[in-house]
């Protein structure tokens, strides 16, 4: 047998230069990453939604029944809406009609325990319709279409944040096909995203927040980030927690986004204590501190109050009750308190690289802490997951070629999309019920990988796609 001589030519010895094998390496990366990604979408959606509602309806009490993805999206698209957010303001829009210097809070908050949560400048635009003769029907109608715009607006801010971010991954093919494919995952998904659907279907103010944080995202990431501080200030109106992005934007030296987002805010606080009283405005801090001391058991609230509630059997777990909180808690209140100061404490001064701050991932992080940290953070509240997984996956791990990465961004996709009626069977299980708080725990895990993120993906605002 004659032996075969190697090649020694010079092609043969010397490697390939580090950027030829990244040129081809990063297409085939690219290209199988939006495979997997399809894939993992129509699993998560058809399969996993199927077999959710397959246990829940033949396997499970009917007693434990709660809302489902697939019913929650069809809902959306036959336009069948509550009145979550506008049913709690109208009685206080009413009550200011008659008398805009009545206590408000203490007569309808206070005394008739209707949960009117809202701060009064959240009240400015319907109070003025209201002044001008539009009827309580008629606002509902607007709210409905404002909804169904915000919703429509997000989806497509979702789909551009998706583009944008795939385009930062070197030398990856942009087909036309691969474009189109890419929308119609993104698309598929946001419509199949549970929080935000959930958030159509109850009436909920939220679905117009959720498409204010996209809009303010994606800003960033275009590195505009004094009108996404505008934006910001406009949300604070109605959901005072969003203000913590004003302390994280002036720690980070984002000093333009910082004062357009005060402006704004000031802006409105000024025009409801002209119109409502100083006094009744500032009576707003003791609702907070009633909500705080005690907070929501109901196992949509998706927070660590809930879960401690829970773990504790302190209040309904099953049911929502619309006049009461919780019964006030101890231990509840200050592990309530302990993790929301861990939660901003890691959200404003996380030790990472100088380059990270300040950039898209610390931006979202700080939006998520500020929610996953309040008292009561309902399954509508974390629609904010929607883009900010969308940019992950593209911006961040889809260049991440490892078993670690996948599982961990599919397990957050999985907990942060979807409803999971089977975990109310652990409702009464100790211990155990602690997987009723499964969205938490997806927010959490998502927080955990806007962390790790690292400062070569950080994508610092005003460079996003140089």
């Amino acid at each position: 047998m004659i032996p075969v001589e190697p090649v020694t030519s010079a092609a043969a010895e010397s490697p390939r230069p580090p950027s030829q094998t990244r040129s081809v390496s990063a297409p085939r990366l690219a290209g199988r990453s939006l495979r997997n990604l399809l894939i993992f979408l129509a699993c998560n959606i058809f399969v996993l939604n199927g077999l959710l509602l397959l246990i829940d309806r033949t396997l499970l009490d009917g007693d434990t029944w709660q809302a489902d993805t697939f019913h929650t999206t069809a809902m959306f698209f036959e336009g069948r809406q509550g009145t979550d957010s506008l049913g709690a303001m109208l009685p206080a829009i009413h009550l200011l009609e008659q008398n805009p210097r009545t206590r408000v809070y203490q007569s309808i908050f206070f005394d008739d325990h209707v949960k009117f949560q809202y701060p009064l400048t959240s009240l400015l635009p319907y109070y003025a319709l209201q002044r001008i003769g539009v009827s309580d029907r008629s606002l509902f109608r607007l709210t409905k279409i404002a909804t169904y715009v915000s919703v429509g607006l997000t989806v497509l801010l979702t789909i551009l944040i998706s583009r944008k971010a795939r385009l930062k991954t070197p030398n990856s093919p942009h087909s036309r096909l691969e474009n189109l494919l890419l929308t119609a995952a993104i698309c598929a998904a946001s419509l199949f995203f549970y929080p935000l659907m959930r958030g159509f279907v109850l009436g909920q103010i939220q679905a117009i927040l959720t498409f204010g944080f996209t809009l303010a995202f994606y800003c960033w990431i275009e590195g505009k980030e004094i009108p996404a501080g505008i934006v910001m200030g406009l949300m604070v109106l109605v959901k005072p927690q969003y203000g913590l992005f004003f302390i994280w934007a002036l720690i980070r030296k984002k000093f333009g986004a910082a004062i357009a987002g005060l402006a704004c805010t000031a802006t409105g606080v000024l025009v409801s204590c002209i119109a409502f009283g100083f006094g009744n405005n500032l009576q707003y801090l003791q609702v907070l501190r009633s909500i705080s001391a005690s907070g929501e058991s109901y196992y949509a609230n998706q927070s660590a109050n809930g879960l401690l509630n829970r773990l504790l059997f302190n209040g309904p777990n099953l049911f929502w009750d619309a006049n009461h909180f919780a019964p006030h808690n101890t231990t509840v209140y200050l592990g309530t308190l302990v993790t929301t100061l861990a939660l901003l404490i890691l959200a404003l001064i996380f030790p990472g690289p100088r380059e990270r701050r300040g950039g898209v991932a610390d931006f979202a992080c700080i939006v998520l802490a500020s929610t996953m940290a309040s008292p009561v953070a309902w399954e509508h509240h974390y629609g904010i997951l929607l883009p900010i997984l969308a940019w992950l996956w593209f911006a961040i791990y889809a260049g991440r070629d490892t078993s670690q990465a996948k599982i961990a961004m599919a397990t957050a996709w999985v907990l942060a999309s979807n409803s999971i009626p089977p975990v109310t069977a652990l409702a009464s299980v100790p211990i155990v019920n602690v997987f009723e708080s499964y969205l938490y725990l997806g927010g959490l895990l998502v927080l955990i990988l806007l962390l790790g993120s690292g400062s070569r993906h950080a994508w610092n605002s005003g460079s996003a796609l140089a």
